[in-house]
């Protein structure tokens, strides 16, 4: 089988990079997804219930070039879709097309359908069943310029709905996101790690988890997923790798973190995530402002990982900028040796720490929703 991890935009070296650690073979390697060769059906239940960094996993269904939408018609009508799954099984498409086409989305969708309900009637004499809402089954046909994929959902939603919290930030930071940005600090290494800006906790509840070595997927059912529907999936696979990973965790991180943030109903709203995970003990919560770092010591963290405003949604532009001159400030002052953060004020953010001893040693563009932010990574020198 061909598999997929899909993640993020300019993350792709990323998620390879962790999808290696956890011993999977990879293959080609792109902006937004890593090839797994060699996989089986454990392997596709592993990389669902282990990898942070990703948001999907897909088994390649086909794949070819078409110029018009009767080739996508034509080329679907060749595929044996009754390999993968039953007539008896509700089924979705879900189309996306980028580029430039004399049809829609809707189009590629509708015509794919089409292809899977002949295909089953053909072969098995009976109509497919479909379910947009809740299928069994979902296949996702992307097209990308004259390239068409068609790739069968293991996952079901996105990997990022990894587990409830109880608070829910206005703008939270997706899981897979912050769990890379953490794989590019250093905090591990430094042993501690500051989250002035936590919002809802994203940040700190992901590195405490890694550092403990819970597999983010464990918090979800196993009906979440949809390898629950195929057929070549045993159901006693999930219940195996689940009790291997959970055998797994420790019960101390070897992290100090603290999760910080200018609104008490932010401050709170961490303490009942952090509680709900039962992994309260290891987030030290405070009540502060990241333009002066007044609740640390100087030399007390090393590390800083953040997401910071944007100055979008609350504020204005010119207010989020002064706060990042102000923040940088504050790193220096307190000693921060490391600060990795992103936004998509990719100047101020790099001005400001240079001019208060820093120097930029990473920074890469990433698709955060329909925004391009930056990641970057500021060393005091």
């Amino acid at each position: 089988m061909q598999i997929i991890a899909a993640c993020s935009h300019g993350l792709g070296d990323i998620a390879a990079g962790e999808l290696q650690e956890l011993g999977f073979a990879t293959g080609s390697v792109n902006e937004a997804g890593v090839e797994i060769t060699g996989a089986g059906a454990s392997e596709i239940v592993r990389l669902n219930l282990c990898a942070r960094t990703i948001f999907r996993v897909y088994i390649k269904l086909a794949e070819t070039d078409v110029r018009s939408l009767a080739e996508v018609t034509e080329f679907c009508s060749t595929v044996p879709f009754s390999d993968w799954f039953d007539a008896g099984q509700p089924f979705a498409i879900r189309g996306r097309r980028e580029g430039d086409h004399d049809f829609t989305s809707m189009d590629v969708a509708r015509d794919v359908g089409s292809a899977v309900v002949e295909h089953f009637r053909k072969v098995e004499g009976r109509r497919i069943p479909v379910n947009l809402d809740e299928p069994e089954i979902e296949i996702h046909a992307n097209l990308k310029g004259s390239r068409l994929e068609l790739l069968l959902n293991t996952s079901g939603r996105s990997l990022d709905y990894r587990y409830l919290r109880p608070f829910q930030h206005f703008a939270p930071l997706k899981p897979s996101i912050a769990a890379a940005l953490l794989r590019l600090s250093s905090c591990s290494s430094y042993g501690n790690l500051l989250d002035p800006m936590a919002g809802g906790g994203t940040i700190p509840i992901e590195a405490v988890l890694r550092a403990l070595r819970i597999a983010p997927g464990i918090y979800r059912n196993r009906d979440e997923y949809l390898y629950h529907h195929l057929r070549f999936i045993d159901p006693a696979i999930h219940d195996s790798e689940t009790e291997k990973l959970q055998a797994g965790v420790l019960s101390d991180p070897q992290l100090r973190v603290m999760a910080a943030d200018r609104l008490i109903k932010n401050v709170e709203g961490i303490k009942l995530n952090t509680a709900h995970f039962g992994i309260q003990p290891h987030i030290r919560v405070k009540h502060g402002l990241a333009e002066t770092l007044g609740y640390i010591e100087k030399g007390e963290y090393d590390c800083i990982a953040t997401n910071p405003p944007f100055g979008m949604r609350i504020g204005s532009t010119r207010l989020t900028e002064q706060l990042y001159r102000d923040f940088a400030k504050a790193c220096a002052d307190k000693d921060i040796r490391e600060v990795m953060g992103l936004t998509p004020l990719k100047r101020t953010w790099i001005s400001s720490f240079m001019q208060n001893g820093y120097a930029i040693t990473h920074s890469r563009i990433v698709h955060f929703g329909n925004l391009h932010v930056t990641f970057l990574k500021a060393s005091l020198q």
